[in-house]
């Protein structure tokens, strides 16, 4: 279905694409969207079905006429990891695509973009669960490398700019600080619209949010009316972005600008000279990575010295899966999964009125909870459930008081690590189960990089 406000119109709903099932499911969508237009949200969590979903990209006629052939077939069948559509691919591309390609890397298509998901690296074509396990491997005791052209990058410029900010977002650390922060946009009714990073930039923030956030973002900035005085440029198609994850990362960055003595750029950006190519470096102590940020056209230079200057302190190429593991594994949140546009702010950043003032203070009417208010936890659990996986129940003897938003579990890793929901109050962490695979299994929980606040997260693997 395509439910939910339209971006770039205010007051227009789409109620449509039920692919011939509208009799059956009229009911329940007319109620959602009645709720939406009266409340301000529905009943339900519908983030699934939001028509804000999609890019731009993905709206034209030429693109839908190629999908849609494809759609019902692929929607009846059932999937393994890396599944994807074969018809309307590589619309848009990163810089240094080819590289990827040539390397083994697993594509698949978001928002009309190509994102590696894993890179293959034996001719023997390594399962994929292994390749990842490789990969978040190599960020626990070396470094990764992922490309993150794909993610929107957008740059806001114009006195009091953090001032402004503050007023409008919710961040995990304040946001005066020139920190990488994990941001949560609200939306007019309390609930999070998207959720993303500010990263300091020459003169104002740099915002950027994953691929599939990409109208979400937009239409957030359309509906903040910025004051007077403050610009805004989206930079997606011109600055490439890699991230560079694990404690090896500085080391790689000394060896790819060939600078010595230059301290870790951790609270403020660093400019550096990566041969000819002048480039940024942003730390984030909360995903224990740093961010390089470069123009897309010196990009294959870039990452061609990147990896020729790494290869021999064990830096590695990966992919999202890799990332998603470890963001599981640290403990942070992602739009779709723990933070969608049912939950509350406070429900991810918790009480903090420091860091969801901002987001409050912002909403013009919180529209009601249709639930009980839920808190956000991290666990740990002796299954050995391969893969990733979501909405397995969480329960208290008889009672349900809770549900999975994303595990994982890799060869390498002695324990399954999940991030869930829970009722507002359980009766403790410490009785809690999780059922999955036809059985219950011990939860125990855990303290991340999110929850304490802690600069030296660390990275089961």
């Amino acid at each position: 279905m395509l439910l939910g406000p339209i971006a770039g119109v205010d007051g227009l709903y789409s109620t449509c694409g039920f692919n011939s099932n509208g009799i059956a499911l009229a009911p329940a969508a007319g109620k959602f969207i009645a709720e939406w237009i009266v409340d301000g949200a529905p009943s339900a969590d519908v983030t699934p079905l939001d028509v804000r979903r999609f890019a731009m990209t993905q709206t034209a006629d030429a693109y839908m006429r190629e999908r849609v052939t494809e759609i019902p077939g692929y929607s009846c069948r059932l999937h393994v990891p890396g599944d994807d559509y074969e018809t309307a691919r590589h619309i848009r591309r990163s810089p240094v695509h080819a590289e990827l390609a040539s390397a083994g890397a697993h594509f698949a298509s978001v928002a009309g973009w190509e994102r590696p998901l894993w890179i293959t690296v034996s001719a023997g074509k390594r399962p994929w669960i292994d390749c990842v396990d490789a990969e978040a491997g190599a960020a626990s005791s070396d470094v990764l490398v992922v490309d993150r052209s794909a993610d929107m990058k957008v740059v806001l410029v114009g006195p009091d700019i953090d001032t402004w900010l503050k007023a409008r977002v919710a961040m995990r650390a304040p946001v005066s600080s020139s920190l990488a922060n994990v941001v949560a946009f609200p939306g007019e009714h309390g609930e999070i619209a998207a959720l993303g990073r500010s990263l300091p930039w020459d003169g104002g923030r740099l915002l950027t949010v994953g691929p599939e956030q990409e109208t979400r973002l937009t239409d957030w900035m359309r509906k903040s009316r910025l004051p007077y005085g403050i610009q805004t440029m989206n930079v997606t198609s011109g600055w490439a972005l890699f991230e560079l994850i694990g404690p090896g990362w500085p080391a790689a960055v000394l060896a790819l600008t060939l600078t010595t003595g230059v301290a870790t750029p951790v609270n403020l950006i660093e400019v550096c000279w990566a041969g000819a190519v002048q480039i940024r470096v942003i730390a984030d102590p909360i995903h224990a990575s740093a961010l390089l940020l470069l123009p897309a056209d010196a990009a294959v230079y870039v990452w061609r010295r990147l990896l020729s200057t790494g290869t021999h302190g064990g830096l590695r190429v990966g992919g999202h899966y890799a990332q998603e593991a470890l963001r599981i594994a640290r403990g942070i949140p992602r739009f779709g999964q723990e933070a969608t546009l049912g939950t509350r702010v406070t429900e991810i950043l918790g009480p903090d009125p420091e860091a969801c003032s901002g987001a409050i203070a912002a909403a013009t009417h919180v529209a009601p909870i249709h639930r009980t208010p839920r808190m956000f936890a991290a666990f740990s659990s002796p299954a050995r459930l391969p893969g990733f996986g979501s909405r397995d129940s969480i329960v208290h003897g008889d009672r349900t008081v809770g549900e999975v938003t994303s595990r994982v579990w890799l060869p390498g890793w002695a324990e399954t690590l999940l991030l869930a929901h829970l009722n507002a109050e359980p009766p403790s962490l410490a009785s809690l189960e999780m059922v999955a695979d036809g059985r219950r299994w011990p939860l125990l929980p855990r303290r991340t990089t999110w929850q304490s606040g802690s600069n030296e997260p660390s990275v089961v693997g």
